[in-house]
C-alpha cells in the first residue's frame, strides 16, 4: 500500500477507496496485506466468501475471484454453516467460540452476516437445508 501511495503520489485513503471500488465493480478482491492476513476493520475475506456463496457463486468461482485456495474457501463456509447451526439451536456466542475454536470476532462477524441474510428462523432453516444440513428439533 505504501508503495502504491508513493508511486501514484496519492494518499492511502484514496488507494483503499480505489481497491474497494474495484472489488465492488468486478467482484475481485485484490491481494493486499490487509486482505491476505485479515488485518484491519474492513470487511474481511471470510465475510466476502460468505456473501459470494450466498449470492450463488460456486467455490471454484470464489477461489478465482479472491485468490484463495479451495481449502480456505471451504473452511470459511464450514465455519459459517457451524455458526448457523449453533444459532439455530440458540447457543450463546461465547459457547460458539469454544465449540468452533474461533475467536469472538470471527463468530460475531458470521452472526452479523446471518442476521443480515436470515431475519427469521424459517430463512435460516431454509439456508441450512439448501446447504445439505439436516436439523433435528431441539427438545
Amino acid at each position: 500500500m505504501l508503495d502504491l501511495e508513493w508511486l501514484l503520489g496519492v494518499n492511502g485513503t484514496l488507494v483503499r477507496q480505489l481497491l474497494e471500488l474495484y472489488r465492488e465493480r468486478f467482484g475481485v478482491l485484490l491481494p493486499t496485506v490487509g486482505t491476505v492476513w485479515d488485518v484491519g476493520s474492513k470487511l474481511t475475506h471470510k465475510a466476502i466468501v460468505v456473501e459470494m456463496a450466498l449470492q450463488g457463486l460456486s467455490t471454484q468461482q470464489i477461489t478465482g475471484r479472491l485468490y484463495r485456495t479451495l481449502e480456505a474457501v471451504d473452511q470459511c463456509l464450514r465455519t459459517f454453516d457451524r455458526v448457523l447451526m449453533l444459532k439455530y439451536y440458540r447457543v450463546p456466542s461465547k459457547v460458539m467460540c469454544r465449540v468452533t475454536g474461533h475467536s469472538s470476532r470471527v463468530i460475531e462477524e458470521h452472526l452479523a452476516l446471518a442476521q443480515k441474510h436470515f431475519a427469521t428462523d424459517e430463512e435460516l432453516t431454509g439456508c441450512l437445508a439448501n446447504r445439505g444440513v439436516e436439523l433435528e428439533v431441539a427438545s
